[in-house]
């Protein structure tokens, strides 16, 4: 039986009320995560650290540990899941250390050493998690039409994503590098980037949960998955504000870190909300984990020893 039901699409309020908060308080994961996410930002709040140190713990690592947590439970889910969210699962551990991959480059690369190739390093892992996300959205969680057709659209739309990356890969970043690099320098051209790709991706996962069919058991995940995808466009496009002295600009280190550290919080309420104990399947009912196929064969090896048996 297929994951996809009859249910009609989900309205507004329909994917609000899919923001499965209980997941903050049933989920011992998610519980531990909140702790863990609590003590990345006390550092912006209280004065626990130096000035640099909270600068740089704010401004380049808060939000590592989360991400590493996150990371670890898609590579869990990914190989405990079978069918489409194998894949979905596999591009969320990608993307996790594309991003996690930034950190390390800030880690190893003094800030009196940081160049070109440094700014060039970290956009091209920014954009490639970016790529894994968008792939795994124009794939999808949750099976779609059946048939030659559909599987033939799908791959058109993910070379058509992959263009897309690299187009804008261009646009935005190789071209200013190298024609106006003072300006490139300043991170306005990239954080726009993202803003874009941000808005994109919220988008067309707000896009999935409208879908008519979608499993239950991806409505959470993917309302939380929207959700982190808003949340970075404001704290991106915010940030280029403030590098454009459109808005006043706010160094790190302040409770306005909220606004950048919030996405891991959601991310990995996307991840826990998917083996949240409230959401079990049963076998051979929509939503479960083991493919129809496979059900199925069962049930012929069972016929098969009940007609030999004497």
């Amino acid at each position: 039986m297929n994951e996809a039901t009859s249910a009609p699409p989900l309205g507004a309020g329909d994917i609000l009320r899919s923001l499965d908060v209980g997941v903050f308080f049933r989920h011992r994961l998610m519980a531990a995560v909140s702790v863990l996410f609590a003590l990345s930002a006390l550092p912006s709040f209280v004065r626990i650290l130096s000035p640099d140190l909270t600068w740089s713990w704010a401004e380049n690592y808060a939000d590592a540990p989360v991400m590493l947590v996150v990371l670890g439970a898609a590579v869990w889910l990914a190989r405990r899941e079978e069918g489409r969210a194998r894949p979905w699962w596999w591009a969320v551990a990608g993307m996790h250390t594309a991003w996690l991959a930034v950190r390390l480059v800030y880690l190893l690369v003094p800030l009196e050493r940081w160049g070109v190739g440094a700014d060039l390093a970290t956009d091209l892992l920014y954009l490639t998690g970016y790529l894994f996300l968008a792939l795994a959205l124009e794939y999808g969680p949750d099976p779609g039409p059946a048939g030659k057709d559909a599987q033939g659209g799908r791959r058109v739309e993910s070379v058509g994503t992959l263009l897309f990356a690299f187009f804008t890969l261009s646009y935005f970043i190789l071209a200013p590098s190298v024609f106006t690099p003072d300006i490139w320098e300043t991170w306005v051209t990239s954080l726009f980037l993202y803003g874009v790709l941000d808005l994109y991706l919220g988008v067309h996962a707000l896009r999935w949960l409208r879908k008519p069919g979608l499993a239950e058991r991806w409505r959470a995940p993917l309302a939380w998955f929207a959700l982190t995808g808003l949340l970075w466009f404001v704290g991106d496009t915010l940030e280029g504000l403030m590098y454009l002295e459109v808005v006043p600009y706010v160094d790190s280190g302040t409770p306005l870190d909220l606004i950048w550290l919030l996405p891991s919080l959601t991310f990995a309420a996307s991840a826990c909300s998917a083996v949240s104990p409230g959401r079990r399947e049963v076998p051979g009912e929509p939503g479960t984990h083991r493919k129809e196929g496979t059900w199925a064969r069962d049930a012929t090896h069972r016929e098969r020893a009940v007609r030999a048996a004497p």
